[in-house]
């Protein structure tokens, strides 16, 4: 029998160890990699940085006004909050926003506001963005000064947007963020959504009757 000399022998038997305990050791160092992964990244955003309490910000109206969103106010007047942040830009956004006027009709109530705020596009300009939402609400046949709800657009993707962007974790739109009377964060919804269904239905109930409670810090998005 043909003898092979020892430094051959040895790699062998390393090549052999590495076949059978390479993916093994693999699957531990990926497993451990994703587990040390935050839940959810959006535009850098970290989970444990978002906040779970609702933070002013101001945007504009569709006739040019810029606005604040005041929670404080909000809470002296034990109001609920829903704000849902979409784009005319945003293909599931547009699929989704015909139904969620619908949704805010239904829903009027003194203690609940409920807002559309467009966010803007990278490089678009405050009056493009102006035109692409009229233009887009117009096929609609929804009036904003009959609301409701009322439509507005952000002011823009400035230091200000950037820090409201990382506040509330936008990322992915549309999204809708269910704000207490309290000014606490209690539910986030991402994607197109059934707003007419027995859950909604059930969901809006629970919220207005501040049932539902706050979410727990680093929570992302809800499925």
């Amino acid at each position: 029998m043909k003898r092979h000399p020892p430094f051959i022998i040895f790699i062998s038997l390393c090549f052999s160890i590495i076949l059978v305990a390479g993916p093994v050791v693999s699957r531990s160092f990926l497993k451990k990699s994703i587990a040390s992964l935050p839940a959810a990244t959006n535009q850098g955003i970290q989970p444990d940085l978002l906040s779970t309490t609702a933070k002013n910000f101001y945007v504009k109206t569709l006739s040019g006004r810029v606005i604040q969103i005041n929670f404080e106010k909000a809470r002296e007047h034990h109001e609920y909050i829903i704000l849902h942040f979409w784009g005319t830009w945003c293909v599931p956004c547009r699929n989704d926003f015909p139904a969620f006027l619908e949704f805010a009709k239904r829903n009027q109530s003194p203690n609940l506001s409920i807002a559309a705020i467009s966010w803007m596009e990278k490089g678009e300009t405050e009056e493009e963005k102006l035109q692409n939402i009229r233009s887009f609400i117009n096929k609609l046949n929804y009036n904003p000064k009959e609301g409701p709800p009322p439509v507005y657009f952000f002011l823009g993707d400035d230091n200000l947007g950037t820090e409201t962007a990382k506040h509330y974790g936008l990322g992915r739109f549309p999204l809708t963020i269910f704000i207490d009377s309290e000014g606490k964060i209690v539910k986030r919804i991402t994607g197109i959504t059934d707003w007419n269904s027995d859950e909604m239905k059930s969901l809006i109930t629970q919220f207005i009757s501040g049932k539902l409670p706050p979410l727990k810090p680093g929570t992302i998005f809800d499925d």
